[in-house]
């Protein structure tokens, strides 16, 4: 009977991990489901340790990652595709190669999930932030292909953990307030939008579009809750 009680335990704890993982990846926004192993042949390497991509981010990058992958025009050891999931694989947290592939979903509609087998652009985020959570690059290019997506809820997330880990990143407060400014949440357009310049971001979009609806020049609240 103790064993019996014991095993209906176990079972219980095992169920409970499980779900509570669940959850933490909707909170975290995540792509959900089984993203695959981050075991390779080669690495995983972290690509924000300057040391370790110094000694095997250029031959992987010279196999495959030339300018062509990077942009989409051809492979260049096999498919575009291929390329950069060998990257990937390789720097799960390549913030060029996942910018290239979150660009690829949108360069024919569907293209990966016709592959069948292949790993989601979500999974590859899922494994960049599985790998390397503290990186807010990553959690930045995630943000802005799910607001590009229609993904609205999943990027505010991602937008707002990418200003968490780095708060002074005046990119990330520029597309934020692009997020605000679709979503029709002007004040916080502003706000973000104004940090984005005090940081010194140099493009005038974000600006332009709340200088059209006429709000730009209002005086933003410090206290403007997220």
């Amino acid at each position: 009977m103790k064993y019996k009680y014991t095993s209906t335990i176990l079972v219980l704890l095992v169920a409970l991990f499980y779900l509570q993982s669940a959850v933490a990846n909707e909170e975290q926004g995540l792509g959900g489901g089984a993203c695959g192993s981050l075991d390779n042949h080669h690495g995983p390497f972290d690509y924000t340790d300057y040391n370790v991509y110094k000694e095997h981010g250029y031959l992987v990058e010279y196999h495959h990652f030339d300018t062509d992958v990077e942009s989409l025009v051809k492979g260049k050891t096999s498919s575009v595709y291929g390329d950069l999931e060998y990257v990937l694989r390789v720097f799960p947290n390549h913030h060029r190669a996942l910018t290239s592939i979150s660009k690829y979903e949108f360069q024919v509609e569907n293209a990966i999930e016709k592959m069948g087998d292949s790993i989601s652009v979500e999974c590859f985020f899922n494994r960049a932030i599985v790998f390397k959570p503290n990186d807010g690059i990553v959690r930045l290019i995630y943000a802005t292909y799910l607001h590009r997506k229609g993904s609205l809820g999943k990027a505010k997330m991602q937008y707002q953990k990418a200003l968490e880990i780095n708060p002074d990143s005046a990119e990330a407060h520029y597309n934020f307030g692009l997020y605000y400014v679709d979503t029709n949440h002007l004040s916080m357009a502003v706000k973000h939008g104004h940090r984005a310049y005090e940081l010194g971001y140099p493009l005038p979009g974000l600006k332009n579009k709340l200088i059209r609806k006429g709000v730009w020049d209002k005086t933003v609240s410090q206290n403007i809750a997220n």
